[in-house]
């Protein structure tokens, strides 16, 4: 029944800190930042989109997450710079969540997409309810699926999706995450630091 419920309220992501990050809800007068990621052929490469040939292109895009609301959606902020986004994709029944996310290529390898997910994963599983995580990457993109490994993580099954970008069915890995294992692999980061 809650997952039901999940699917039909509209969500607004709340405001989330980090020590060194500001996650906030995606406004439309993010179009601008949002558009040095989406129009990138590097960030897009693993997506399953095409980059964003124009800014209105990314500017109906943002104004579409905006009006719907029906998934939580962050933007990455250090300082004034957006430079990134995590988004709930969809919910998963009973109690789950699929994830996604995204950033400029020159904030790759700081470890930033990492600390925003993991207080992401905080709220999701502490505040909002959810028992289980979901994501997919392309079995190539080395760089996501070390994250999401890095943060707990397993590969449970490989899948093909039929990219309309590309006209390929491209082989995917697919991830899971329980909420005890990402517990675990918080407790051992912590642990060594």
């Amino acid at each position: 029944m809650l997952h039901f419920l999940r699917i039909l309220l509209m969500k607004i992501a709340p405001i989330l800190k980090t020590e060194r990050l500001l996650l906030r809800p995606i406004e439309i007068e993010d179009a601008p930042s949002v558009y040095r990621w989406t129009h990138s052929e590097e960030v897009t490469k693993y997506l399953f989109y095409l980059p964003n040939l124009t800014l209105e292109d990314t500017e109906r895009l943002v104004s579409k997450w905006v009006k719907k609301r029906r998934n939580y959606e962050w933007v990455l902020l250090e300082g004034e710079d957006v430079f990134g986004e995590i988004q709930v994709i969809k919910d998963l029944p009973p109690d789950g969540f699929e994830i996604g996310y995204e950033s400029r290529e020159d904030r790759w390898g700081n470890g930033y997409v990492k600390e925003g997910l993991i207080a992401v994963f905080h709220f999701l599983f502490e505040e909002a309810g959810y028992s289980y995580g979901y994501a997919i990457t392309r079995k190539e993109n080395e760089r996501s699926k070390g994250l999401l490994r890095h943060l707990g993580f397993k590969v449970i099954g490989e899948t093909t999706r039929h990219i309309d970008k590309t006209g390929e069915d491209l082989p995917l890995l697919e991830f899971r995450l329980e909420k005890e294992d990402f517990e675990n692999s918080i407790s051992k980061e912590k642990e060594k630091s």
